[in-house]
């Protein structure tokens, strides 16, 4: 079974703008967190969404936020 999601990225609109466009998307399941605690997905923002969502979901986090 499949839980809601919510991403944060305010932090991370306050340093660039909107998320958007081709990188390496730094994501985390805690606002500050520590190195080990974040995690790195490559592509486009909308594939790298996708790619965190699946992995909260298999983590059972709730919160997702994007790092700047």
């Amino acid at each position: 079974m499949t839980h809601r999601i919510e991403f944060f990225t305010r932090d991370y609109e306050l340093s660039h703008g909107k998320p958007r466009g081709l990188g390496s998307w730094a994501f985390s399941y805690v606002r500050n967190p520590n190195m080990d605690q974040i995690f790195w997905v490559h592509g486009t923002y909308s594939e790298a969404k996708k790619v965190a969502r699946e992995k909260a979901q298999n983590e059972n986090a709730y919160a997702v936020y994007v790092l700047p």
